[in-house]
């Protein structure tokens, strides 16, 4: 996921991580196995040193190391496959020259690690690597044909255009697979997913400063029937107001995510109760005034229970169980209410709980 300009967040998943390895590592492999059969193929099977031969056995090394490499940290994989994709730059103009084949099209091998270059580090990684292919290539035909032939301008501009491109395109990719695996598709805020992994993480950092975290836990009021009578449509609009309500009143550090159904979550790092209390109220406020619903009996309201860390739990399970006990209370209390648990009313909470389980 396109995380990795986001500094509170991971770049990637375990299992992404650990396929992008494996796909990384077989493809090396194919190509290291197909080049050594290849040339000594051509060679007559005999084993006599050749920079073809060479590239190929070095390739087949790098996968293995690179397969080797699946215990690291994600962000020393890819500086390590940069480098790797950096020596091969190095190795392909020494080929180029080598076998004298600077002034053919085989100039096209440039295109794999200005690929790979533009899908990890964006536009400003595809032109930086461009730039030293470009670089490379002019002074290796300098030194080997005396001048630099006009066509040979064409190709330089070719390779900065290309890296230009893949680097657009997959900025572009990138923030959409961002945006689609993060993002709920009918109200724009985080999804559930998000949540839980930013919960887990800002918890992290909290524990690390010595900060509290709060966090709200919203359910709208009489929801069900609303969407009953005015139909899914008109129900879904009224979450998209909602939404863009919550969205108006917190800060871009906080995190707003949809919880699923007509259940919002808001993670406000380094918040104290109170602050995060004031915020909360202001969306309830704002939700009762704006949203008018004609012709029906119950008004639309929301109901919120709040925690804050590390008063109410250690861990993402433990803040949300609370978050969860102040919502009830906030229901049972009549709703259209922000709840935020205090040492008198955490065992009123629990004693409705438990009452309502035994039912």
């Amino acid at each position: 996921m396109y995380l990795r300009n986001r500094k509170n967040y991971r770049f990637i998943d375990r299992q992404r991580f650990e396929k992008y390895l494996i796909i990384e590592s077989v493809n090396r492999n194919l190509c290291s196995i197909y080049l050594i059969v290849s040339i000594l193929a051509l060679q007559n099977h005999k084993i006599e040193p050749s920079p073809l031969l060479i590239f190929a056995v070095l390739h087949l090394a790098l996968s293995i190391i690179i397969l080797s490499c699946k215990r690291f940290r994600n962000t020393l994989f890819f500086s390590f496959t940069g480098a790797i994709y950096i020596v091969d730059i190095f190795y392909i103009t020494y080929a180029l020259s080598h076998m004298e084949l600077v002034n053919s099209h085989a100039y096209l091998l440039y295109i794999f690690p200005i690929t790979f270059w533009g899908i990890r580090y964006g536009v400003k990684g595809a032109i930086v690597i461009s730039t030293l292919i470009s670089f490379l290539y002019t002074v290796l035909l300098y030194i080997e044909l005396g001048q630099v032939p006009a066509e040979i301008i064409l190709r330089v501009v070719f390779f900065l255009y290309f890296s230009l491109y893949i680097g657009l395109l997959c900025d572009k990719t990138h923030k959409n697979m961002y945006r689609l695996a993060t993002r709920d598709g009918l109200t724009s805020l985080y999804n559930q997913k998000f949540f839980y992994e930013s919960l887990d993480y800002t918890l992290e950092q909290a524990m690390k400063n010595g900060q509290p975290v709060s966090l709200a836990l919203l359910d709208l009021d009489n929801f069900k029937e609303h969407n009953d009578k005015l139909g899914h449509l008109e129900g879904d609009e009224l979450l998209k107001r909602v939404s863009h309500i919550i969205k108006e009143n917190v800060r871009s550090t906080d995190i707003a995510a949809r919880y699923g159904g007509d259940e919002f979550v808001i993670i406000f790092p380094n918040t104290k109760g109170k602050d995060a209390v004031q915020v909360a109220e202001r969306i309830r406020s704002n939700i009762e005034k704006s949203i008018k619903v004609p012709d029906m009996e119950e008004p639309l309201s929301v109901s919120i229970g709040m925690a804050v860390f590390p008063r109410d739990g250690l861990t993402p399970t433990e803040l949300f169980q609370a978050a969860d006990r102040s919502l009830y209370l906030a229901k049972n209390k009549g709703k259209n209410l922000v709840i935020f648990l205090s040492e008198s009313t955490v065992k009123q909470a629990k004693t409705l709980l438990k009452s309502k389980i035994s039912q």
